[in-house]
């Protein structure tokens, strides 16, 4: 059974505050810890999960002193192990940055009457093999009195981990079948019964290419383009879904078709009929065919503008490309079709804006099977941004007048508006539960779609650290956990940035401005305690003096230091390889001295405090780049247990 002898100071010193107050028959009440030794006492003793102690002491005649003091009893035999419980929010993830389930996330659970001593969370692969893990660690948690009393001072759970496809060493694990586990013990030994589950990691996206031959036909049953045939090949896994459709100029889908991947036909032919084997009208119409897998990995493909027409003569048009952008350049190109040119008086191609008003027109005499626009109306100016349509009429000698359908066409010169933002406001991934996670917020808006994007996270000095792409519409939200596109975490108090570039449909490039992101000192885990490496620490060249924002990232360094009290600090300096050995040796070390002083002076036990200079003698990167050497050039705090 476990005891905590506790002789309620806190419920005393409440009582004390108040007067002494006078009871009947004369008596007087007075309060202590203990009663006084010495005195003539009677007590009575009421145990109700302890003891609490009451005594009436002699003072003088007629008078009565009342003394209260008590042990209270916390706690019961522990036999039983922590509850668990582990929710991952999917099972399959492709961790291809793009946006869409680049990770899995846990939500963990762990309740105990004891104080948890320690926790785990493995990911292994299919022959049992540690791919990586998340563990409880002994860095200081800091709490408020109550809360060591009323729920203990042991491990801290997090409420959510994230799992990004990522083994130990930051490198993207391969696509296959994956397992987690989870357990945890209390200071009892009590430990609870592993938690497992299965994980699926898929990167590889379905695969469709379409082939079709002319997109118009006339399902008039006689025997002559009754149909409209498309050649399909995918690639994909065997349960894969997959949905097509033919889906008319209002976006109303006619006719629906479902597969899973072994079932999708090689050629599909559609005769010109809606799901309930009605004649579909005639009109413009297409054929588009989706699926995205169980990690989210899309494969898309269509043939747009089929023609679906039943009459005896008929005309058609197509245009490339059907989005334009003025800052491309370039001009349109038309292609007409007529069913027979033979007694032709006339043909014309109209250009309508939005509201229908004819902007351009082409006509002539002679059938063209082509033509060329340099996309200026009849006046000779620029057409606005927005959506066109463009016909094709033809006048024969016996009255008949076919006229295609209308073609849709894009003008679009205006670059997508692009933004970013993030949270929180000091990004810390170093494992202790708190700001580990950072969430990105890419804003990107294009009246006529997004083709492709780029998210990037930049170092201090501007170099590419991590990126995240895509193609389509830009994703609400990204979760990164820190570590760059080469395994590296971010630098400790080091200012990042973000931006985020796209280009839309019709081919205008934006780049968003700057998000500042500001990382917090990083506290690393070690075999032998824990590290702290700052490349911010800024020294005037070639000497041991603070310059630019050194002070402030050392108080900030200060700051966390100070939850380390029960720690041994060793101050390291270290450099480049510019320079002799013997001076980058004998620079690292005034530095490292230095920056020792300012703790010091800032309050820090001189007696836990020592330095070394390490010289170039530990690089933590090759020194091959400008960029490499800055990081080297750096102070590392190294905490161990006293």
């Amino acid at each position: 059974m476990r005891f905590i002898p506790f002789l309620i100071p806190m419920l005393l010193i409440s009582f004390l505050i108040l007067p002494v107050g006078t009871l009947p028959g004369g008596m007087r009440l007075h309060l202590y810890g203990a009663a006084a030794a010495g005195r003539e006492c009677v007590s009575s003793t009421v145990r109700v999960g302890g003891s609490a102690d009451h005594s009436l002491c002699h003072y003088q005649a007629g008078v009565l002193g009342n003394t209260v003091g008590g042990a209270f009893l916390f706690g019961a035999p522990d036999t039983e192990p922590p509850v668990t419980r582990i929710t991952p929010n999917i099972q399959y993830i492709s961790p291809n940055n793009d946006g869409v389930q680049d990770y899995v996330s846990f939500d963990l659970e762990v309740s105990d009457s004891s104080r948890i001593r320690g926790w785990r969370l493995q990911i292994l692969d299919q022959g049992e093999n540690l791919v990586t893990e998340y563990r409880t660690t002994d860095r200081p948690v800091i709490r408020n009195f109550f809360s060591r009393i009323f729920r203990g001072s042991g491990a801290v759970v997090p409420d959510r981990l994230i799992w990004d496809g990522n083994d130990q060493n930051h490198r993207t694990v391969q696509d296959g079948i994956y397992y987690f586990t989870f357990n945890a013990w209390d200071v009892r030994d009590n430990i609870a019964a592993i938690k497992r589950g299965t994980l699926y990691v898929d990167t590889t996206s379905p695969r469709v290419e379409l082939t079709s031959g002319e997109c118009l036909f006339s399902p008039n049953r006689k025997g002559r383009k009754d149909t409209f045939t498309v050649q399909q090949r995918v690639e994909c896994a065997a349960d894969d879904e997959w949905e097509a459709s033919f889906i008319d100029a209002e976006g109303k889908v006619v006719r629906n078709f479902r597969w899973t991947g072994i079932e999708v036909p090689k050629t599909l032919s559609w005769d010109g009929r809606d799901d309930e084997g009605r004649d579909a009208a005639e009109g413009l119409y297409e054929y588009r065919i989706t699926s995205r897998d169980r990690a989210g990995n899309l494969a898309s493909a269509s043939v747009p503008e089929i023609v679906l027409t039943r009459q005896y003569e008929y005309a058609d048009i197509t245009l490339t490309p059907t989005i334009h952008s003025y800052r491309r350049g370039g001009e349109i190109q038309f292609s007409a079709f007529l069913s027979s040119a033979t007694g032709l008086e006339y043909w014309g191609i109209a250009v309508l804006n939005d509201g229908k008003r004819i902007v351009k027109q082409i006509n002539g005499v002679d059938f063209k099977k082509s033509a060329s626009w340099n996309v200026m109306d009849d006046d000779g100016d620029r057409l606005p941004d927005g959506r066109y349509f463009v016909n094709f009429t033809a006048l024969f000698q016996h009255g008949s007048m076919p006229q295609s359908f209308e073609k849709g066409l894009i003008i679009d010169s205006t670059p997508p508006s692009l933004g970013v933002s993030h949270s929180p406001g000091l990004f810390s991934p170093d494992g202790d539960g708190v700001n580990d996670v950072l969430t990105i917020r890419p804003g990107g808006r294009d009246e006529f779609g997004i083709s492709q994007w780029k998210l990037s996270v930049y170092t201090p000095s501007g170099y590419p650290f991590k990126t995240f792409q895509g193609r389509g519409n830009i994703p609400g939200e990204i979760l990164w956990d820190g570590y760059g596109d080469g395994g590296e975490i971010v630098e400790s108090a080091a200012d990042y940035t973000i931006d985020i570039e796209a280009t839309d449909e019709a081919g205008n490039y934006a780049r968003s401005r700057k998000d500042r992101l500001h990382a917090d000192v990083l506290v690393m885990d070690t075999e032998h305690g824990f590290r702290i490496r700052v490349s911010s620490i800024e020294f005037v060249p070639g000497s041991a003096e603070f310059a630019g924002s050194a002070r402030s990232v050392l108080s900030r360094v200060y700051s966390v230091l100070g939850r380390y009290r029960g720690y041994r600090c060793v101050v390291e300096g270290h450099t480049d390889d510019v320079g002799t050995e013997e001076s980058n040796l004998d620079i690292s070390e005034k530095r490292a001295r230095a920056v020792m002083h300012y703790l010091i002076d800032r309050g820090l036990s001189e007696k836990s405090l020592s330095f070394l200079g390490m010289g170039e003698t530990s690089p933590q990167f090759p020194n091959t780049s400008e960029e490499n050497r800055r990081r080297n050039r750096r102070i590392e705090f190294l905490l161990l247990k006293e």
